[in-house]
């Protein structure tokens, strides 16, 4: 079921597969050029050796059930939280032989079609260190590395993001101490009404950094609920007469604690 939360409109999709043993990903994402919202779905089946190749459907709302494409023959792992940006839904894969190292692929809403996207050179991606979503319109990537040097350990973060060229522009690179990092790599969003600002989030530890500038020092937030384990989940915020503070309950108290960047 696809759900409206401003119209309270939902769709329902076809039915999927009956095999209960398969892992699916599911993207959504919008054609300009066709008008139309089309789900992206991926299924593949970790748990038998050797591996079947993935089964990647799109359906689009309304019309039809689900058509085959091609591709996903080597797909050994596909992960979460697919991004879609200008007509094209993007989404991280672990191929078989890579050993956690990942590629980047985007299927074309439009022409219907998957391709594999060239990363950043001499720079690898693995599994649990990188994340990928939607930053002003554009695609962007964060690469999360463990450093222990003189100064300091921490995570060393380093962010880009696609251009209309096709070229990987950079947006930052800091490092996050060890006090404070987290084991997954985090995920980006805009801080509103802040030009060249971004929200860094953590989300198995529920924690924000704000990242201002070069030079300039972290502002860290922590969400907080009455259950220690409640999860948050963090979605673009659109501007509007509620401060972003009180949109996010950030508890200033426990947080806004300023950190030193190393780099």
């Amino acid at each position: 079921m696809i759900w409206n939360p401003l119209t309270s409109e939902y769709v329902v999709a076809p039915g999927t597969s009956e095999r209960c043993d398969l892992e699916v990903i599911v993207g959504l994402g919008y054609s300009k050029e066709n008008d139309q919202f089309k789900v992206l779905r991926i299924s593949f089946n970790r748990r038998i050796v050797p591996e079947p190749p993935a089964l990647i459907e799109v359906h689009t709302l309304g019309i039809g059930g689900w058509r085959v494409i091609g591709g996903g023959e080597d797909f050994a792992d596909v992960l979460p939280r697919p991004s879609c940006v200008n007509g094209r839904i993007y989404f991280l894969v672990a191929s078989e032989g890579a050993v956690g190292q990942l590629s980047l692929f985007s299927f074309d809403l439009t022409a219907e079609s998957l391709q594999q996207v060239i990363w950043l050179e001499q720079q690898n991606f693995y599994l649990g260190k990188t994340t990928i979503g939607n930053i002003n319109g554009s695609l962007y990537t964060i690469k999360s590395e463990w450093q222990d040097d003189i100064i300091g350990h921490g995570s060393d973060l380093q962010a880009w993001k696609l251009n209309d060229g096709g070229v990987w522009d950079s947006l930052f690179n800091v490092t996050i101490p060890n006090d404070f990092s987290a084991h997954n790599c985090p995920f980006l969003f805009t801080v509103p009404r802040a030009e060249n600002s971004y929200m860094i989030y953590y989300d198995d530890n529920n924690q924000i950094f704000i990242y201002s500038g070069p030079g300039i020092g972290l502002t860290r937030f922590l969400l907080e609920g009455a259950d220690e384990s409640l999860k948050f989940s963090l979605f673009d915020y659109v501007p509007n007469i509620m401060h972003l503070q009180h949109a996010l309950n950030l508890d200033a108290a426990n947080g806004n604690d300023e950190i030193t960047v190393y780099k």
